[in-house]
């Protein structure tokens, strides 16, 4: 049979017992993983200070329904707790084969963990969810994401309540009967003390059952996405920070009187402590309330993010912008020492050189130091092997094109067993064949057997 879109997780699952390496590879093409060793540059992260505004929030019940744990999906205390095709444990894997043998999901765990879940869980193959979704399915023709939230005495709005899925399992009976023509997505927050504004906001809904009377009668003009912002001691700009809504509810008294002519999206930012461009980093805005001082010693230093410079790390000259230049004071002084070491290299991300892992291309000469010594081991066994990553060689994977070939030692003997069963196989990734996807072009050939036997009917 030809697989075009999903593994079977059985197939993965033995070949993992068995000792076999594929099932890796099979889930890193699956979830879109980056390559193997590949990473961040050295120091990168998040801006410091980047958050949710305060008083954010996401919509009640609604989560990383697949990896919080927070809904009682993780199957922590399911009966194969520790069987997933991401780490699989042999003995409680080997029990649901034996069991399930025709189940094939992702998260063997899921099954039997007191959590109905949907999709290809909720089938005869896999017991129906072990049994879990046995009152879900008195609702036969209920077809909706997350089958739990069906009768969690919160009630859902669309798919949810509708007459197929009974109403949310009755959670949906009482409001249905005092607002029959309100059509929320989420009908839980009517009534739940803070005001959703919108369709929320309305008659049909009971003007959100009184959650919204202060804010109407206080601001009847204004006119926000999310109306719980206003007042929440936090100054919000925009619609927010204007006099049909009393100045974000005054939290912006303060702010406005010391920036009258700064207009930023999140003025809240102004001051704390992160150095940030553009309109904040202006002088209606106090040069971001003070935060950019330091990095206005470089005037003439345009990056994307200023809290970069004199953060301890050599930046080089990436998309992230010409931190390693005079104009920058190179890097606020962080690559003062790179620089003496390497006056000539010229690597975007200083900060690999001698990470221990061998980096090609600029960072493999001379100038850079052969990557610090990260190389040299590399170069003395392989030196005419030209790859873009030479830490992949001999990575335990067979990698194909340039790695795959003599002066790379077949990839450090990775490609050995691939090359004696497609001997005229050359394709840039090996790993796909005979991995349960149908791939085309030069892999659905006779010289890789059609993709190993995936494209063979």
């Amino acid at each position: 049979m030809k697989i075009t879109r999903t593994v079977p997780i059985l197939l993965s699952l033995l070949l993992l017992l068995s000792g076999g390496n594929a099932l890796s590879r099979k889930v890193s093409k699956l979830s879109n993983k980056m390559p193997k060793d590949s990473k961040m540059p050295k120091g990168s992260k998040m801006p410091k200070g980047s958050k949710m505004p305060k008083g954010s929030k996401m919509p009640k019940g609604s989560k990383d329904d697949y990896y919080s744990g927070d809904d009682g999906t993780s199957g922590d205390d399911g009966t194969y707790a520790n069987c997933t095709v991401y780490n699989p444990d042999g003995g409680e894997c080997e029990e649901f084969i034996v069991k399930y043998p025709n189940c094939t999901v992702n998260y063997p765990y899921w099954i039997e963990d007191g959590v109905c879940n949907g999709g290809g869980y909720n089938t005869a193959d896999c017991g129906f969810d072990g049994g879990d979704c046995e009152e879900f399915n008195k609702y036969p023709d209920c077809t909706v994401s997350y089958p739990y939230k069906i009768g969690n005495e919160e009630c859902n709005g669309g798919a949810y309540n509708t007459a197929e899925c009974g109403f949310d399992g009755g959670d949906c009976e009482e409001f249905n009967v005092k607002y029959p023509n309100c059509t929320v997505n989420y009908p839980y927050r009517i009534g739940d003390g803070g005001c959703d504004g919108g369709a929320y906001n309305t008659t049909e809904c009971g003007f959100e059952e009184g959650d919204c009377d202060e804010f109407d009668a206080e601001y009847p003009d204004c006119t926000v996405s999310y109306p719980y912002k206003i007042g929440n001691e936090e100054c919000n700009g925009g619609a927010y920070n204007t006099t049909e809504c009393g100045f974000d509810g005054g939290d912006c008294e303060e702010f406005d009187a010391m920036y009258p002519d700064c207009n930023v999206g999140s003025p809240y930012l102004i001051g704390d402590g992160v150095c940030r461009s553009g309109d904040y980093n202006t002088a209606d805005c106090g040069f971001d309330g003070g935060d950019c001082e330091e990095f206005n010693k470089y005037p003439n230093c345009t990056v994307w993010q200023p809290q970069r410079v004199g953060d301890g790390n050599c930046n080089g000259n990436s998309w992230y912008g010409p931190y390693n230049t005079a104009d920058c004071g190179f890097d606020g002084g962080d690559c003062d020492e790179f620089n003496a070491m390497y006056p000539n290299c010229t690597a975007r991300y200083p900060g690999w050189i001698g990470n221990g892992l061998c980096h090609g291309g600029v960072y493999n000469t001379a100038d850079c130091g052969f990557d610090e010594g990260d190389c040299d081991e590399f170069n003395v066994k392989y030196p005419n092997c030209t790859v873009s990553y030479p830490y992949r060689i001999g990575n335990e994977e067979c990698n194909g094109g340039a790695y795959n070939t003599a002066e790379c030692g077949f990839d450090e003997g990775d490609c050995d067993e691939f090359n004696a069963e497609y001997p005229g196989c050359t394709v840039n990734s090996p790993d796909y064949i005979g991995d349960g996807w149908c791939d085309g072009g030069p892999y659905n050939t006779t010289e890789c057997e059609f993709d190993g036997g995936d494209c063979l009917d």
